[in-house]
This record gives structure tokens, C-alpha cells and sequence, in this order.
């Protein structure tokens, strides 16, 4: 069996539309209309937007995360992306889980995802009006060859999840950040010992 017939074989076998796998119960003002819209246009075609998570209608524990792409990828025909930051340069690491699976990435960010992303391998909900992904979407189910299509990059090349960096972790929780603060001397509170290390660094150039 060749790839791409076990990729057909996969999507035969899928019966619902969208799902999305939210780890945080509270989501960002901006994504709030674009969900209801989301669901209420999917409604129209007789879809329906599945939620994965603590407060979904589908539960899924952190300790089963996995097991829970791979009933996505089983049961689900697209996987709804939402970025945590609107950043030129940045994509999170379920986006690039999702990308692993045969599951169509539906993404809501900002960044210049052909550049991360193989072409033809995703939906950008940037690009289209919400008729527009809508028909899209229902048309992607009604034919699972055109589907499949979505899926040719895998015959060249594939994704890994890379151990999560602890930068990241300073990334994420600057985006989370609530209110401000200001250092007028930072680099005391940054490194109190500087003095110090600056008034060696000149003694030993002096007699070196």
C-alpha cells in the first residue's frame, strides 16, 4: 500500500468535522467571536466544532494529550490551530504536533506560514471570509481525494516535536503577563554583582 492509499484509507474513515484542543478554559477576547462564528457557520452545512479540554465537550487530561491527537486524527477531518501570539516568526508547538497527523491545520495567527509550512498542506483562516472557509470545509469533506491532496508534502518530508526550550517558557509567559513593569536600572537588577566583575575586567586589562 502506498502512502498516499493509506492516507485515502485514513480519511475514509473519518466522520466529524472540526475539533479543537484548548488547554486553557478562558480564551482571548479576539478568538471568542471567531469561535462563534466558526461554529455557527459550520452549523449551517450540518458540522460541528468539537472541544477538546478541560472545559470542552470532549475531555482530554494532560497525561493523554496524545492519545487524544490520535483520536482526532482518527475521527476528525481538520484541527483547529488558534496561535497564542500574533508574531511574524513564531508557531506553536500544536501546530506542529498537528502536522504530524492526518488531520487538515485550520490556524488563526499572523504569521507568514509558508514559510514554516508546506504549501497546500493548510488552512490560513486569515485568508478567507467565514462563508468562504465554511464552503471550503464541506466541500473538503464531501471529497476525500481533493482532501488527500492536502497531504502529498508527506511523501517528502515530515515534522518531529523537539523537547520544549526553556526561552519558550520566558516567551509564553511574557505573552501571559498582566500588567507592567519598569526597572529604571536594570542592569543592577539584572546583575547586581556587576561592579564588581567590571572593576576586575579593569584591573586585568591594565596589566595584561
Amino acid at each position: 500500500m502506498t502512502h498516499n492509499e493509506r492516507v485515502l484509507r485514513k480519511v475514509k474513515e473519518k466522520k466529524n468535522a472540526v475539533a479543537w484542543m484548548s488547554t486553557k478554559c478562558k480564551t482571548k477576547v479576539k478568538y471568542e467571536d471567531f469561535l462563534r462564528e466558526f461554529a455557527k457557520e459550520l452549523k449551517g452545512y450540518n458540522h460541528t466544532l468539537d472541544i477538546f479540554g478541560a472545559c470542552g465537550n470532549k475531555k482530554c487530561p494532560e497525561s493523554r494529550k496524545t492519545n487524544c491527537y490520535t483520536t482526532i486524527e482518527r475521527n476528525y477531518f481538520f484541527i483547529l490551530i488558534l496561535e497564542d501570539s500574533y508574531a511574524e516568526d513564531y508557531v506553536t508547538a500544536k501546530l506542529v504536533k498537528a502536522m504530524t497527523h492526518v488531520t487538515i491545520p485550520i490556524i488563526l495567527g499572523s504569521s507568514n506560514y509558508n514559510s514554516f509550512l508546506p504549501p497546500g498542506s493548510y488552512i490560513n483562516a486569515q485568508s478567507y471570509d467565514m462563508k468562504k472557509m465554511g464552503a471550503i470545509i464541506d466541500y473538503l469533506i464531501r471529497y476525500p481525494t481533493t482532501y488527500s491532496y492536502f497531504f502529498d508534502w508527506k511523501n517528502h518530508y515530515y515534522y518531529t516535536v523537539r523537547p520544549r526550550l526553556r526561552f519558550c517558557d520566558v516567551c509564553e509567559k511574557l505573552n501571559r503577563a498582566n500588567g507592567t513593569n519598569v526597572y529604571t536600572e536594570f542592569r543592577k537588577w539584572w546583575n547586581p554583582d556587576f561592579r564588581d566583575t567590571c572593576q576586575q575586567l579593569k584591573y586585568r586589562n591594565t596589566f595584561t
